[in-house]
């Protein structure tokens, strides 16, 4: 063990990575420190999905090079598997994933596209929070009918 304001060297017989080299073996937080360092922080960056402010990296990754941690996260060091994306677009992205489905699908199956996509204006921040037009319509019927079915 090396003294106060020493560095202990490396047991013989291991290899340390060249200064600025990484190793194979990092962790999910070492694996976004290394994105950030090498690409810049994701808030530089538009948001692939719906084009406003990114603020986080995205793996975007088809699992082949995915890593786990013990929270069951995926991670990669292939920084080329990261996109930036708001917290919205990100959040949406996981649960999609986790889910199984297709990312332009709502968790039901209608398509996210123009036509079955509102936004729902959030009073207090002025940012909207996108619906699915189809899932609202059914909602409302099944609303309908229950009240009329407790009415009768």
């Amino acid at each position: 063990m090396g003294s106060v304001g020493t560095v202990d060297q490396p047991e013989a017989g291991v290899v340390m990575p060249a200064r600025g080299q990484y190793s194979d073996i990092v962790s999910y937080s070492q694996a976004h420190l290394r994105l950030k360092t090498d690409r810049g922080r994701a808030d530089q960056y538009e948001c692939i999905t719906c084009g406003g402010q990114a603020r986080e990296w995205a793996y975007m990754g088809d699992g082949s090079d995915a890593l786990t941690d013990d929270l069951g996260r995926l991670y990669s060091t292939d920084q080329t598997a990261y996109e930036p994306m708001c917290v919205a677009c990100h959040r949406r992205h996981d649960r999609a994933v986790a889910d199984g489905r297709p990312i332009d699908e709502c968790p039901r199956g209608h398509k996210w596209d123009e036509a079955n996509t509102g936004i729902r204006r959030s009073r207090s921040k002025g940012v909207g929070l996108r619906f699915c037009r189809a899932c609202h319509r059914e909602n409302a019927a099944e609303r309908r009918e229950r009240l009329r079915m407790e009415a009768a």
